[in-house]
């Protein structure tokens, strides 16, 4: 007989008897339902990856049928790994169920609508058709309830999230061919949906990513070699979900068995949450791909409303040279972005033929006082009287476009503010760092 105790967090023993360490080892974890986890990842990843990829329609089909293929699946499949994971049931309800359902009819609504105009769908929805009017109704209900799921668990309403999240992405690609810009108040906010559902994804996966590597275990096997002394080590194992994975019936191979663990304990959180990394990956790319046309539009109107709609950096980003992705460790297997520097966007914007025509801001010989509250919203203080004279003849001299590249690019603004925008509280903003993975 066998008796298992544990003695560390991170490293399981076994007192050896009867049988050898493979005999002994039960797996208490059914990997067929971490397996059914990730197949549902793949058809959620691969639905957002052919949308991205220009997709729409009859051409999105059989991606769609895929994922609604699934049913009520999508929900127990998580909960169920989500009991694996992190011991805690989410109890689905019909209210859970009914949410799920309000997707199912999606695709064919949004074929539907497109199909309603042989010429190419309008700029604007016609939101009096009956085929938009219900997709728009069951995709906001649905992204409403599964952003505000609450607490419940990450994992049993992750695949719902995206579910939903992906068809609102859908409806806004069918019947919205410029999305990326508010151009009628009956325009959702599909930007601002996604970039929601871009950190509750974020989030959730982070939280998940620690229970998935415990399911790579290190264990000690040790045996009463002398009746009256403690057990000795005589030999190290790695388990995967229960399941002996590898062996050593050495000693001293503690080394390698957590070199081995570590390697697979990677593996598997690829392999399990990967495709959800590689949606919330497509989702940051279908705002970014759009990002600056939504900026150029934002300057060609001078609406400063729109344009503060495109300068949240988890939005606006941009895909590192390979080079310099390879001088920040990246392995080449996923892209590195960076967010775009906001410093010189808000540049490009404040000095627009189309913002200076539309708001006047500071002409040529502008007075004293519009030069200081330029400066004051730029630096939360009051220039000293040297600045001010400085600057209100730079003002006099070039205009303003001169007086802002000369606050934005100040030794101060640089020190307090980086390339990223003012604020009351100095900061060293994120715009400077690259993100690894999107």
């Amino acid at each position: 007989m066998s008796a298992s105790r544990q003695t560390a967090p991170d490293v399981d023993v076994e007192i050896v008897g009867e049988g050898t360490p493979e005999e002994n080892a039960v797996a208490a974890i059914d990997p067929a339902t971490i397996l059914a986890f990730t197949q549902v990842a793949v058809s959620v990843a691969t639905f957002i990856g052919q949308l991205v990829g220009g997709k729409t329609g009859s051409a999105l089909t059989d991606a769609a049928n895929a994922i609604n293929g699934l049913g009520q699946t999508l929900l127990t499949i998580a909960n169920d790994t989500q009991k694996i994971l992190n011991q805690v049931d989410a109890a689905i309800t019909s209210i859970d169920q009914l949410a799920l359902a309000d997707l199912a009819g999606v695709h064919t609504q949004l074929t539907g609508y497109i199909g309603s105009f042989p010429n190419g769908v309008p700029q604007n929805a016609d939101v009096n058709n009956i085929n938009y009017a219900l997709a728009q109704n069951n995709t906001a209900k649905a992204l409403n309830y599964f952003q505000n799921i609450g607490n419940r668990g990450p994992v049993a309403f992750m695949p719902s999230l995206c579910h939903a999240t992906n068809s609102r992405l859908e409806l806004a690609v069918s019947a919205w061919p410029c999305w990326y810009v508010q151009n009628s108040p009956a325009q959702p906010d599909f930007n601002q949906q996604t970039n929601v559902s871009h950190g509750l994804l974020s989030s959730n996966i982070s939280t998940t990513v620690p229970k998935v590597r415990d399911l790579i275990r290190v264990k000690q096997l040790m045996k009463k070699l002398d009746p009256d002394l403690p057990p000795e080590t005589i030999g190290w194992q790695v388990l995967d979900t229960g399941k002996v994975v590898w062996t050593s019936m050495n000693p001293d191979a503690a080394g390698a068995a957590f070199n081995e663990r570590n390697k697979r304990q990677s593996e598997k959180v690829q392999s399990v949450l990967g495709k959800f990394m590689l949606t919330r990956d497509h989702w940051t790319n279908m705002t970014a791909r759009f990002a600056s046309a939504g900026i150029a539009r934002a300057l060609e109107i001078g609406d400063g409303s729109t344009f503060v709609r495109y300068v949240n950096p988890s939005a606006l980003l941009m895909e590192e040279p390979a080079e310099n992705a390879r001088l920040l460790g990246a392995d080449g297997t996923m892209p590195v972005y960076r967010p775009l520097p906001m410093r010189d966007i808000l540049l490009d914007l404040l000095t627009s033929d189309a913002m200076r025509a539309r708001h006047g801001l500071l002409l040529k010989s502008a007075d004293r006082r519009a030069v200081s509250n330029w400066f004051e919203k730029t630096f939360f203080r009051r220039p000293s009287p040297t600045e001010l004279a400085a600057l209100v003849q730079v003002s006099e001299l070039f205009g303003s476009g001169a007086l802002f590249g000369c606050l934005a690019w100040s030794d101060e603004y640089q020190t307090r503010f980086g390339d990223g925008l003012p604020g009351p509280v100095d900061r060293q903003p994120a715009a400077t760092t690259a993100v690894l993975g999107g």
